[in-house]
C-alpha cells in the first residue's frame, strides 16, 4: 500500500508540495485501484499532467480526472483488447502489406533447381497507400500480415516523464539547429586509454588469466569499500587474523574462514554454493582471496535487520566466526566513496536527443515497420542526437533463426543504417551501439563497434558497453540488460530502497557495466576484454540501460539512469527523449534534465 511519506517524498523531487487533500485522494485512488508503487503513481501522474494540463499542479479536481481518463479507461480498453487477441491480416482499409517475412511456407523448387543455387525474387515491399518501407531485406518467405497496435496506444503517448514541474513547462523540446556541428567523443574505459576497436581478438581469456583478474578486481574494489567503511565504523577491536592483503586500508581484516570468538572483517566475493542454484539466505557464500588459496565461508543473516546481494558482488563482512564455517553476520559494507558529476558548464545550448533500443522488427518478420514509424517520429521531434542501440540483426528473431533472410546479415544491417540516414537526414548526429544478440556482431560481452563499406559522415559506431561524451554531457550506455539480469538473481531481505536505484548503484560501487557473476544465460563474457572496456572509471551524467523491466528513469546520486524500453514489446514499444538545458550554479539533475518516455 502506498504510504502518504512515499507520496509525499515523490511529488517532493518534482517540486510540487501537494496539500492534505492532495493527498488523500492520491491514497484514495491508488487502494481502489491497487496500485502499489509511490514512484509509478507519480509518473503517471506527471505523464498525465503534462499531456493533457500544460503541467498543472495536481488538485482533488484535476485528480479525478486523471482516475477517469487515465486508470479506468485504460483498464477497461485492455478488457476489450483482451477479448480479440487474434490478429488481422490487414490494416484497417483492407489494404495488404505486400511484404517478405517470417512465414514457414518453404519456395517452390523445380526440379533443374535441385541442380543449382536457389535465387529469390524479391519484390517490392510497400506500406498502405504506397509508401516505401525503406527497411526491408530480401527473403525466402513472404508474409502479409501487419501486427494491428492496441487502440489505447496512441503513437506519440507520454508514458513516463522525469523533470522539474518548472523545467517541464518552460522547455522547446524540438531541436534549434545552429549548424555546428555537436562534438562527439568517445572515452576509454580503461587507464591506458585504449578503445575496443573491431579488430580486438576475443576468448583467448585462459583460467589462469581469469583468476589473476578477479583477484585484482576483487582487491581494487574492497580498496574502495574498505576506505568508506573503515571511516564510518569506527569500533575497536576487531580480530585480524592472516590476512593476505597489504597496505593501510587491510590492517584490520582477516580471511573469510578465520575463525575467532571475537569481531571479524572480511572481503570477499558473494556467491551461492554448489546445492543451489541461486543465492538464498541459506545458501549464501563468501569466496576470499588468499595468496595461495581460495577459501570460503557461509554467510548468517539472522543478526542482520536488512540485505541485498547479487552473485559476484565484493563486499566487506563484518561478524563473527566461532567455527571458521559461518560467519554470523553484523554488518554488510558494499558501497565506495564517488564523486558525483559535476554539472556540465560547457554547455551552451540545450542538447536535443531521442533514444531507442531494439529489437526494431516484430518476431515474425523483418520488415522493421516500427523502425519505420521511429523514423517518422524522429522527423517530427527534430533531435540533435540519435542514440540507437541494438540488436538490429536479432538472433532471437523467428526469421534469422530459421534462416529466412536471403542475403547477408552484414549487408540486412547496412541496408538498415542507409535507410536511418535517407529517412532523417545528415543533420542528425546517429551513434550505433552494438548488440551481442545481433546475428553480425562478435557475439561476446564486451561486444566490437560494427563497420560498413562507405559509413555516411553523421554516423558513429560504439562498441558495447560504451562511454560517450557529447557537448560536455557524458554518457555510460550498455545494450546489455544488466538490470534486469541483476534483478533476477538478486537475494534481497527487508531491502526498503527502490530497486532500480539499488541496481544501479550496484554499477557504480562495483565499477563495472556487468558486475554479476557469473554472467547470465546468453550473455558470452570475455574476462580479458571486460576488464579493459567494460569498467566504470568515473560516474556519467547519464547512464542509458535499456531493459526487460518497465521503463524507467531515474536520479542515482546525481547521475540519471535512464530505461527507454524497446521499440518492439507487447503493445507499442517506446523511446525516449531527452533534453540537456545549460545548468545553473548547484543544478541536480531534474534541475537542467528532461525526459520523457514516449509510444513509438
Amino acid at each position: 500500500m502506498i504510504s502518504v511519506e512515499d507520496l509525499s517524498r515523490e511529488f517532493d523531487e518534482l517540486g510540487i508540495e501537494p496539500n492534505t487533500e492532495v493527498l488523500s485522494k492520491c491514497i484514495e485512488i491508488a487502494g481502489e485501484h491497487n496500485l502499489q508503487d509511490a514512484v509509478e503513481f507519480v509518473e503517471m501522474w506527471m505523464a498525465f499532467s503534462i499531456s493533457c494540463l500544460g503541467g498543472a499542479e495536481p488538485t482533488v479536481a484535476t485528480l479525478m480526472e486523471f482516475e477517469r481518463k487515465e486508470i479506468v479507461s485504460k483498464k477497461v480498453l485492455q478488457k476489450g483488447s483482451s477479448r480479440n487477441q487474434s490478429d488481422s491480416t490487414t490494416r484497417p482499409g483492407g489494404d495488404l502489406l505486400k511484404i517478405y517475412s517470417g512465414s514457414t511456407e518453404k519456395p517452390t523448387e523445380k526440379i533443374l533447381d535441385a541442380y543449382s543455387c536457389y535465387s529469390p525474387q524479391v519484390e517490392a515491399k510497400t506500406r498502405p497507400g504506397g509508401v516505401e518501407v525503406n527497411f526491408s531485406p530480401a527473403s525466402y518467405s513472404p508474409l502479409t500480415s501487419s501486427k494491428e497496435k492496441s487502440s489505447d496506444e496512441k503513437s506519440g503517448k507520454i508514458v513516463y516523464t522525469f523533470g522539474s514541474a518548472q523545467l517541464l513547462q518552460s522547455l522547446v523540446w524540438e531541436s534549434q539547429a545552429t549548424g555546428e556541428k555537436i562534438l562527439v567523443q568517445q572515452i576509454p574505459l580503461n587507464i591506458q586509454d585504449q578503445l575496443l576497436e573491431p579488430t580486438e581478438r576475443y576468448m583467448y581469456d585462459g583460467i589462469t588469466e581469469k583468476s589473476l583478474i578477479a583477484g585484482e578486481r576483487l582487491d581494487d574494489i574492497a580498496s574502495g569499500i574498505c576506505n568508506r567503511a573503515f571511516t564510518e565504523d569506527a569500533e575497536e577491536p576487531v580480530a585480524t587474523g592472516d590476512t593476505p592483503y597489504e597496505g593501510e586500508e587491510y590492517e584490520k581484516l582477516s580471511q573469510v574462514n578465520y575463525h575467532s570468538q571475537a569481531v571479524v572483517r572480511c572481503v570477499g566475493r558473494v556467491s551461492h554454493d554448489n546445492t543451489a542454484s541461486r543465492l538464498s539466505a541459506t545458501s549464501s557464500i563468501l569466496i576470499g582471496n588468499a595468496k595461495d588459496k581460495m577459501s570460503s565461508v557461509t554467510l548468517n543473516f539472522n543478526r542482520i535487520p536488512s540485505v541485498s546481494l547479487f552473485p559476484g558482488q565484493i563486499v566487506l563482512a563484518k561478524g563473527m566466526n566461532p567455527t571458521g564455517k559461518t560467519l554470523f553476520l553484523q554488518q554488510l559494507f558494499s558501497e565506495r566513496y564517488w564523486d558525483p558529476p559535476r554539472a556540465p558548464s560547457h554547455l551552451k545550448t540545450p542538447l536535443k536527443l531521442l533514444i531507442a533500443a531494439g529489437p526494431f522488427a516484430e518476431n515474425n518478420d523483418l520488415v522493421c515497420e516500427p523502425l519505420q514509424d521511429l523514423m517518422t517520429q524522429c522527423k517530427q521531434l527534430k533531435p540533435d542526437i540519435l542514440i540507437l542501440i541494438g540488436p538490429f540483426v536479432d538472433v532471437k528473431n523467428s526469421c534469422i533463426a530459421d534462416g529466412l533472410l536471403a542475403e547477408s546479415f552484414d549487408s540486412f544491417f547496412q541496408k538498415l543504417i542507409n535507410g536511418v540516414v535517407s529517412s532523417i537526414g545528415d543533420h542528425v548526429e546517429i551513434l550505433v551501439v552494438a548488440s551481442q544478440r545481433d546475428a553480425h556482431s562478435s557475439m561476446v560481452y564486451p561486444t566490437h563497434p560494427y563497420s560498413i563499406p562507405g559509413k555516411p559522415k553523421n554516423v558513429t559506431f560504439l562498441p558495447d558497453p560504451c562511454f560517450v561524451e557529447i557537448s560536455g554531457v557524458k554518457f555510460g550506455i550498455t545494450a546489455t540488460d544488466i538490470v534486469n539480469h541483476i534483478a533476477e538473481e538478486e537475494f534481497t531481505k527487508n531491502a526498503a530502497m527502490d530497486k532500480v536505484k539499488r541496481i544501479v548503484g550496484y554499477l557504480i560501487n562495483q565499477k563495472s557495466f556487468y558486475p554479476l557473476d557469473p554472467p547470465a544465460h546468453g550473455v558470452n563474457m570475455d574476462s580479458r576484454l571486460a576488464h579493459r572496456f567494460a569498467r566504470i572509471r568515473s560516474v556519467p551524467h547519464v547512464f542509458i540501460l535499456p531493459s526487460e523491466m518497465k521503463c524507467f528513469v531515474r536520479d542515482v546520486g546525481g547521475c540519471l539512469a535512464i530505461n527507454p524500453g524497446r521499440v518492439v514489446e507487447t503493445t507499442r514499444g517506446t523511446f525516449a527523449r531527452l533534453v540537456v538545458s545549460p545548468p545553473s550554479d548547484g543544478a541536480t539533475p531534474k534541475d537542467f534534465m528532461a525526459c520523457r518516455i514516449m509510444r513509438v
